[in-house]
């Protein structure tokens, strides 16, 4: 019983420890892209949709809006 026991923590510590290693992704700019985000609602007449272009991941700024 005791053995299960010691086999059974030992295998959740070997579980929580996790290997850290930092990893760089190169990601590239690309041309911004049409992006439509939208809601429908069949209970009301209430529809939303919104469209931006999609911008470059860290960028600290919101997605620029399009407007017609």
């Amino acid at each position: 019983m005791n053995i299960k026991i010691y086999t059974y923590m030992v295998i959740v510590a070997i579980a929580l420890v996790g290997c850290t290693q930092d990893i760089d992704i190169k990601l590239g700019k690309v041309a911004p892209e049409l992006v439509v985000d939208g809601f429908i609602n069949t209970d009301t007449t209430t529809h939303t949709i919104c469209l931006s272009k999609s911008a470059y991941y860290f960028a600290n700024k919101p997605a620029e809006a399009v407007s017609s």
